[in-house]
């Protein structure tokens, strides 16, 4: 999305609040057809970028929040320049310069993986972030152009995990190391607690035409309150409903990460759940279309130490494992888009 030639990219809307603008990776008329949880959770910023480009030597940019502390982590390019406090209560100025060191080394150095070095990126963290104001003192301000930009765009499905939880901070979570690893951009519409696979974000995402390739990791949000034949039929509607309007397009489903469940000293419901839930997915990759893939999570993260203390949530090094294995698995599919 353009907006007053600044992207925000992955926002579908921009909704008036507080004097600002709070960004949307779903669209009203999609959250409030989700669970309760994930009509708050959607509304979460997590991973959306304010992308701008400025010769200004000096960049003022003013955000708030209307609840959690997280941080903004600032790129230029593929280059970190640094992370702000963006906390509830207050404007928050985030004050950025132009890097010191950059006109000292060969211009075609900084050009990484995936972005041009020009590129000013503000990469917002899980919270509910609103954008009031862009400051560069007179000097003009663009929209990156798509040359400037990685040519594919990768949308994540999921839970928490997807959304980085146990990560440090949102940029060093699973999905986004693994799109860094890939030169790829990422649209993350993770629902932390409320990945249930509502038939109104299975449209959504099947009706965008965003994105070049798909995660969905499911199942671990829907083993408290859904049947396995109720999973089954959710799972289903949204295969196909993707599947459908993205022909030739890949998707990957990805299995249940490790967690307590795989090791329960005794068997619960949410372990025969989870057990099942995997196998569905399993049979749907097997029945579906050249384009379905299955990825299995406990290949992604095969060892129990890599968690976070609550055994649902991978630690800091679990992420980063994750992403690695993800990122060779994916490169196998994506030569040929």
């Amino acid at each position: 999305m353009i907006h007053g030639n600044i992207e925000f990219f992955g926002a579908v809307e921009l909704t008036e609040r507080l004097g600002g603008v709070q960004l949307q990776r779903i669209p009203e008329n999609v959250r409030n057809k989700l669970n309760p949880r994930g009509r708050w959770n959607s509304q979460h910023s997590n991973g959306l970028e304010i992308r701008f480009v400025s010769s200004s030597p000096q960049i003022q940019l003013f955000l708030s929040s209307i609840e959690g502390d997280a941080d903004v982590v600032v790129y230029c390019g593929d280059f970190l320049h640094s992370t702000h406090l963006l906390a509830p209560g207050g404007l928050c100025r985030i004050r950025v310069e132009t890097p010191e060191n950059f006109p000292k080394v060969k211009h075609e150095s900084l050009n990484g993986k995936s972005f041009s070095p020009l590129v000013w990126r503000f990469v917002l963290p899980s919270c509910r972030t609103v954008f009031h104001e862009l400051e560069t003192f007179g000097v003009s301000v663009r929209p990156p152009k798509k040359s400037e930009k990685p040519v594919l765009t990768w949308l994540a499905y999921g839970s928490s995990i997807t959304g980085g939880c146990g990560a440090p901070r949102v940029d060093l979570s699973y999905v986004s190391l693994a799109a860094r690893r890939l030169g790829v951009d990422v649209v993350n519409l993770a629902m932390g607690g409320a990945c249930h696979c509502e038939p109104e974000l299975a449209d959504f995402i099947a009706e965008r035409g965003d994105w070049d390739f798909a995660t969905f990791e499911l199942g671990v949000n829907m083993r408290d309150t859904f049947t396995v034949g109720e999973f089954r039929d959710r799972v289903e509607y949204l295969l196909e409903a993707v599947l459908k309007k993205n022909p030739g397009k890949p998707v990957f489903l990805i299995t249940t990460f490790l967690n307590q469940q795989d090791y329960e000293s005794t068997e619960s419901v949410n372990g025969q759940r989870q057990y099942k839930f995997n196998d569905i997915l399993r049979e749907e990759a097997a029945a579906g279309p050249e384009n379905l893939y299955l990825l299995e999570g406990h290949e992604l993260m095969p060892d129990f130490d890599d968690m976070s203390v609550d055994l649902i949530h991978p630690s800091a090094s679990g992420h980063v494992k994750i992403a690695v294995r993800l990122a060779e698995k994916l490169t196998c599919f994506l030569g040929n888009i």
